[in-house]
């Protein structure tokens, strides 16, 4: 499986170190999911700076201390997506 197909979820990916991994995991190719609780804004800074070096990044917001909207989360991205290979929390 190349990194094309591969799906990766980053939670706090709208800052500091999760915004990073989010940036270096894109630029290996892999599709990745951007968990933001509350800051919309910085999320989409986030998906904006990966697309405009070409790659892909979609948002998905929940608080990860909230089990309930965490299930409700993953399952909205095994419904996009179909998969989830990496998950970095």
């Amino acid at each position: 499986m190349g990194p094309q197909e591969r799906v990766a979820l980053v939670t706090g990916a709208s800052r500091g170190i999760g915004k990073a991994i989010a940036k270096e995991l894109a630029s290996q190719g892999i599709l990745v999911i951007i968990n933001y609780r509350a800051n919309t804004e910085a999320a989409r800074q986030t998906q904006r700076e990966i697309q405009e070096k070409g790659g892909q990044a979609t948002l998905c917001p929940f608080d990860v201390a909230d089990i309930q909207a965490v299930e409700k989360g993953f399952q909205e991205i095994l419904r996009s997506h179909s998969r989830l290979d990496i998950l970095v929390n």
